[in-house]
């Protein structure tokens, strides 16, 4: 398996500085009208989406997060006031396609208009974000941390690549009781990452997607049967090396996870049986990776 150079681009860094910068913007309320770069609450509904359903959203009018047409009609308006228009949904729509290429009539409510304040990209916002002594010294951390993730991200595709010759190799009884415990796991983790990140219900994300539960778990078959295939390979290989967890590397690292815990009441949630079990499979997976880490190439 060959190691692929990891780097950074200077493009890379900006967009992470614009991050930063976007992170700590100001707004001031206006009675004006509303202009390109103003920061604008809206509700809004059309009889053409879900039944007129109203919707709330927020945006940098003029910077693309609607269609034009749409973000045009709502220059030059005022706080409360509210808007009535059709536009024409371009023909390669990809978001909603069922719009693409039809004319869509709009009722908007401007529920308010800011002025964003963006701080400027100088020494003085290094020194505030942290212990930086001016705007090049953030830029350094910033690289060594897209450089960090980078070098993790493909020290995976390494070890997933590995696993995959040596699966290619070998003849594999996979239990399908293990593949229906790891679609379990997946379904799981999803549900929870729509819950943290999108922060709309299961059932909502499941209408997106158009999909149904048991269709969304159904397809995620073949990735569980390799995650299990995967998993076995490093048992056995683990077995033939001799790999041993000790009990202090495990208490080790569960206490390490304890003292990252925003607040007791997290810790008092967690099972310690299920999570001592949990980081003694991940430091015994470690392990044999290090072991099949030797096969890299650069």
């Amino acid at each position: 398996v060959k190691k692929r150079e990891v780097s950074v681009q200077d493009k890379e860094i900006e967009e992470a500085l614009n991050w930063l910068q976007k992170s700590r913007v100001e707004f001031k309320d206006k009675e004006r009208e509303a202009k390109t770069g103003d920061f604008l609450e809206i509700e809004y509904k059309s009889p053409q989406i879900e039944n007129n359903k109203v919707f709330e959203d927020s945006f940098f009018l003029g910077k693309g997060q609607f269609i034009p047409d749409f973000e045009k009609n709502l220059e030059g308006t005022k706080k409360g006031e509210e808007k009535e228009f059709t536009i024409a949904f371009p023909k390669e729509y990809e978001v909603k396609k069922d719009l693409a290429g039809k004319k869509v009539s709009f009722k908007v409510k401007v529920k308010k208009v800011q002025e964003a304040k963006f701080p400027e990209l100088n020494d003085e916002f290094a020194k505030k974000l942290g212990n930086f002594e001016n705007l090049e010294e953030l830029k350094k951390n910033i690289k060594q941390g897209v450089k960090k993730e980078k070098e993790t991200a493909e020290k995976l595709r390494m070890r997933e690549e590995i696993l995959e010759k040596i699966a290619f190799q070998i003849k594999i009884e996979v239990p399908e009781t293990l593949v229906e415990f790891e679609k379990e796991h997946m379904l799981e983790d999803l549900k929870e990452n729509v819950k943290k990140n999108l922060k709309i219900p299961f059932e909502q994300y499941l209408g997106q997607i158009k999909k149904s539960e048991n269709d969304l778990k159904e397809s995620l078959e073949e990735k569980a049967k390799k995650r299990v295939q995967g998993f076995l390979i490093l048992r056995e290989i683990g077995k033939k090396e001799k790999i041993i967890v000790k009990e202090e590397e495990v208490t080790s690292a569960v206490n390490q996870l304890l003292k990252n815990l925003p607040n007791t009441e997290s810790s008092e949630k967690l099972d310690p049986k299920r999570l001592k079990e949990y980081y003694k499979g991940v430091i015994y997976n470690e392990k044999v990776f290090q072991l099949l880490d030797s096969y890299v190439t650069t």
